[in-house]
């Protein structure tokens, strides 16, 4: 599937930026351009041819690997891969260099030139940018982390919705504007207005999913790297337990796990210790902290659990 996308994307610029020229070679423009269709069912129309083209190449690759994957003996079908997996990499992907290549020739005028402009997007894209700002460049999903899991899924969904999200809604965008440069009367006065509007949400859209794409690859994570630097750097130098022994039972539930730990501390600080603390990962939560059946106050910043004594740990 991420060789199809890779070279499916490629495919589209030439058939894209070829379509209007080998329209007005077999003299069909004509035949389109007189009947009462409006500028953007012209646009979509050869979107939409493009789209079925490949929508049918992938329905036969998807048959052809679900045989495949029922012929092998002990391989496990996830039904939900053959439908996620098109839906986020190609989709996202089709409309974007659909609708770029449409507006680049809609305002160029010019095939070569445009062919030369989107095939030097795409080898940057493909082999220096596909891994800038965590992959937000890489409109192929040549690169970026899709593994899914028949236990959790996708490792990190959001970021992944997120990231095929803003190319979907570009390239939507890109159409919208397309029909703006169409080189033909409309047929109404309200449509190249509408078209106008649509493309100034869509791109302003766009515009709000790829900022939230930064801030949660980039701004939050270098402001939750920073604070928990603070936090070791603070926590780093306190007296603090040693675990002698940690005994975990792991539950396995549908999408999420739960777990008790059973602690044995022991104080081989030169102090008497009023409270002690346990580094945990951030994204799990703990329920409750008892000692001898009894609960025991903590605080929870981040990674840091601090917890009060009952009494006063004294040494060992």
């Amino acid at each position: 599937m991420v060789i199809l996308n890779l070279g499916q994307g490629f495919v589209v610029i030439f058939l894209a930026t070829g379509l209007m020229k080998q329209n007005k070679k077999l003299d069909t423009n004509e035949v389109f351009l007189a009947r009462p269709l409006s500028n953007a069912e012209y646009v979509l129309g050869r979107v939409w041819t493009l789209l079925k083209l490949f929508f049918g190449i992938h329905i036969i690759l998807i048959i052809e690997v679900l045989i495949i994957n029922l012929a092998v003996k002990d391989s496990p079908v996830q039904p939900m891969a053959y439908l996620v997996y098109p839906v986020l990499m190609s989709i996202p992907n089709l409309l974007f260099i659909i609708g770029l290549s449409f507006f680049m020739v809609g305002l160029l005028r010019n095939q070569a030139v445009s062919l030369i402009l989107l095939l030097g997007i795409a080898g940057s894209s493909l082999v220096y940018l596909s891994t800038e700002y965590y992959f937000l460049f890489d409109y192929t999903a040549f690169r970026l982390p899709m593994l899914f899991s028949d236990i959790v899924g996708f490792s990190d969904a959001e970021f992944i919705f997120v990231q095929r999200g803003f190319y979907a809604v570009l390239g939507l965008a890109f159409i919208s504007l397309t029909v703006l440069l169409f080189n033909r009367l409309p047929r109404s006065r309200g449509g190249p207005v509408f078209a106008a509007i649509m493309a100034l949400i869509l791109f302003s859209g766009a515009g709000f999913i790829g900022y939230k794409y930064l801030e949660m690859t980039t701004i939050l994570p270098d402001e939750l790297r920073a604070k928990t630097i603070e936090l070791n750097n603070e926590f780093g130098t306190k007296k603090n337990v040693t675990i002698q022994s940690c005994n975990l039972k792991l539950n396995h539930g549908k999408g999420n796990i739960s777990c008790l730990a059973t602690l044995v501390v022991k104080n081989e600080t030169s102090e008497v210790l009023d409270s002690w603390y346990v580094c945990l990962n951030p994204s799990l939560r703990v329920l409750s902290i008892k000692s001898n059946g009894k609960e025991i106050e903590f605080s929870r910043n981040l990674h840091i659990v601090e917890l009060s004594a009952q009494k006063q740990l004294n040494l060992n």
